[in-house]
């Protein structure tokens, strides 16, 4: 009789274990070498160690993981609405031949408004792509594959996860049924896993920045009779001020940008138009000029023509622009002249005294000579400028006889020279914040 095979089976609650065991004959008297089979195809055996005071052996067994390497290459950071190139390179650096497959995931943002999706094989996706196929690689063989991530939205850091699946694609023995035991895909397949987390910055390809000046217009006021303010499409450019527009682009990120092209859209109101930009030309530091009207006080003097430097009594001009931007009433109209001697100026013309009165939208200018006797910084003359008009609401004889109660309202007086105001210096627009005329100097050089 012969055996041809012999199996051990045990039963440990749920688990069925077998043990194949080899026939063999003893006859010799000698009882052959245990050893524990580690290796099928080709057959590898393990010697059991015991202990010399107990009958009992014991192996562990494990998974010999597949060797595969994974690496990235991309350049960091990436840029808002850019389609960002991500290459993923995947190499089998094992001794077996392996079937490669990728799952690449876009980790949920907790950023707000941020938008992500990754593009590969001109498909694209929100969150997932799976079964990317790398093919089988044999021991020391690569495959590259580009991924493209697109974000939009919102600044921030962009999470991508990537599991790489490996399976040996070695003959697998065929093994025989066993009675006792289930069939188990497990107990054939020979699949590894590699998991990496890629981390993706993404900034502002260009940022903008932008401060506005603002000055009044010194140009002629027309009357209320002139018939050109009726026209269609007439622009009264001695009304509101001019508004200086200065924008910054700064590039932040580490790498080169191309500007294709700069436009400026022009919208033009009836409370603003553009009237001058030099955008269109050659990128570098531009400015663009508009008007505007602001919401500026109806009663308002523009000091004018004070040069910045004067000679040693040569006279230089001084002139003082009074508006009425009122449309409802006139104004009466007096200036007067604080003039002292240390202030190093001999003054030619009025001191003190009333214009002709204003009518609605009309205009005065007042001129003096300055002639300089001290050098070096001299302070011009202070000049008030009041507007005096009975008082409204007085009873018939609540006053003295031949008196009248009047209302006083000073104007402010803006040198013009120093009259522009960025919004960095917090000045808001259509607010007279003009310097006194205290603040105003002329340098006088011998």
């Amino acid at each position: 009789m012969s055996i041809s095979k012999l199996v051990l089976t045990m039963k440990q609650g749920s688990w069925w274990i077998e043990l194949p065991m080899q026939p063999s004959s003893i006859r010799s008297g000698r009882s052959p070498t245990l050893r524990w089979l580690s290796s099928f195809n080709p057959a590898r055996f393990t010697s059991i160690h015991r202990d010399s005071q107990s009958s009992i052996s014991s192996v562990s067994v494990r998974h010999r993981p597949h060797l595969v390497n994974v690496s990235f290459s991309h350049n960091s950071p990436a840029f808002l609405g850019e389609k960002y190139v991500i290459t993923i390179e995947v190499m089998n650096v094992d001794d077996r031949e392996l079937d490669i497959i990728a799952d690449i995931m876009m980790q949920p943002s907790e950023i707000e408004a941020a938008v992500s999706s990754i593009s590969y094989d001109q498909e694209t996706w929100s969150n997932l792509i799976k079964g990317m196929s790398f093919g089988v690689l044999a021991p020391g063989i690569s495959v590259i594959k580009t991924l493209y991530l697109k974000s939009s939205g919102a600044v921030g850091d962009r999470v991508v996860d990537i599991s790489v699946q490996s399976r040996n694609v070695a003959a697998v023995p065929v093994l025989i049924a066993s009675p006792v035991s289930p069939k188990s895909p497990a107990l054939i397949a020979d699949t590894g896993e590699t998991l990496r987390t890629l981390v993706v910055p993404t900034v502002e390809p260009i940022t903008a920045s932008f401060n506005v000046s603002y000055c009044r217009s010194t140009k002629p006021q027309l009357g209320l009779a002139d018939l050109s303010t009726y026209d269609e499409g007439y622009w009264d450019e001695s009304d509101g001020g001019e508004a200086t527009i200065t924008a910054v682009w700064t590039c932040i990120g580490p790498h080169d940008i191309k500007v294709e092209s700069l436009k400026l859209v022009k919208e033009s109101g009836y409370q603003g138009m553009s009237l001058a930009t030099s955008v269109e030309s050659a990128l570098r530091s531009e400015k663009c000029l508009m008007n505007l009207f602001p919401d500026l006080e109806c009663m308002r003097s523009l000091g004018d023509d004070v040069p910045t430097a004067a000679k040693l009594h040569v006279p230089i001009p001084m002139r003082l622009i009074i508006r009425n931007r009122r449309h409802y009433r006139s104004a009466n109209i007096v200036v007067q002249v604080e003039f002292d001697a240390s202030d190093g100026f001999v003054l030619a013309g009025l001191r003190s005294g009333r214009i002709p009165v204003l009518l609605p939208g009309g205009e005065e200018i007042l001129t003096w000579n300055l002639i300089p006797i001290d050098c070096g910084f001299a302070k011009i003359p202070k000049i008030r400028v009041t507007d005096r008009r009975a008082s409204v609401g007085i009873q018939p004889g609540s006053s003295p006889e031949g008196q009248q109660e009047t209302e006083v309202e000073l104007v402010k007086v803006v040198d013009i020279r120093r009259d522009s105001r960025s919004e960095g210096n917090k000045i808001v627009p259509g607010v007279d914040r003009g310097f006194a005329s205290t603040d105003v100097h002329v340098l006088v050089l011998s």
